[in-house]
C-alpha cells in the first residue's frame, strides 16, 4: 500500500502538474501500480475534476478551514 499526499495552491497549479507527470511519468507509475481510491480535498475548478475524473477520483469539497 502506498499513501500520496499532493497539495496545490490553485487549480491552475494541479492542472501544471497533471500535464507535467502525464508527459514524464504517467506511463511508468501507473504500469506498476493499481489505483485502490483517489480523493481530492478542497474546491477544485471544473477542469480539474474533467482531468481526474477518469482516474475515479472522488472529491471532497472544503466547507471550512482553521485560520491562525
Amino acid at each position: 500500500t502506498c499513501y500520496f499526499f499532493e497539495h496545490y495552491a490553485n487549480s491552475e497549479a494541479v492542472m501544471i502538474h497533471t500535464k507535467t507527470f502525464g508527459e514524464k511519468f504517467a506511463e511508468r507509475l501507473l504500469g506498476m501500480i493499481e489505483i485502490e481510491s483517489f480523493e481530492v480535498f478542497g474546491n477544485p475548478d471544473d477542469e480539474v475534476k474533467d482531468s481526474l475524473s477518469p482516474l475515479g477520483a472522488k472529491f471532497r469539497q472544503s466547507i471550512g478551514g482553521f485560520s491562525r
